[in-house]
């Protein structure tokens, strides 16, 4: 389980990451990260919610592409864990306080073991955080 300050809640928050974040993909995975340095009214959530400040948050979609309701509900527990382990011991990955993160889940995702998602995650986060360190 994810804690609530790092749950992204809002559809449009999810959207805007989607829309304007930087992307990187992997077998299994898509990592979207919102840049902190967009204009202040494309990052803003109309109505936060008290419990969902503070914190990177992190959201997760997996489509019906990806197998069953069974099957989306284990690839949404993996991802979750990886998160959390992330979120736990970053290990050279920098998640900055403001970010907000959306994870796509690929197909190849529901044969995958969750230390392979993590890997991916870790892998894609870390690329990312080069991608915006060049620029």
């Amino acid at each position: 389980m994810l804690a609530a300050s790092h749950r992204l809640r809002s559809s449009d928050a999810f959207a805007r990451t989607i829309k304007y974040g930087r992307k990187k993909g992997s077998r299994t995975v898509v990592v979207y990260v919102s840049d902190p340095s967009l204009p202040q009214d494309l990052r803003r959530v109309k109505n936060p919610r008290v419990d969902s400040w503070g914190g990177p948050k992190m959201g997760v979609v997996v489509s019906k592409g990806v197998g069953n309701s069974v099957v989306r509900h284990n690839t949404a527990r993996k991802i979750r864990a990886a998160m959390n382990s992330v979120f736990a011991a970053p290990g050279g990955v920098e998640i900055k306080e403001e970010q907000e993160i959306v994870i796509r889940a690929l197909p190849h995702i529901a044969d995958a073991t969750t230390e392979e998602v993590e890997k991916d995650v870790r892998s894609c986060l870390r690329r990312i955080a080069k991608l915006s360190s060049t620029k």
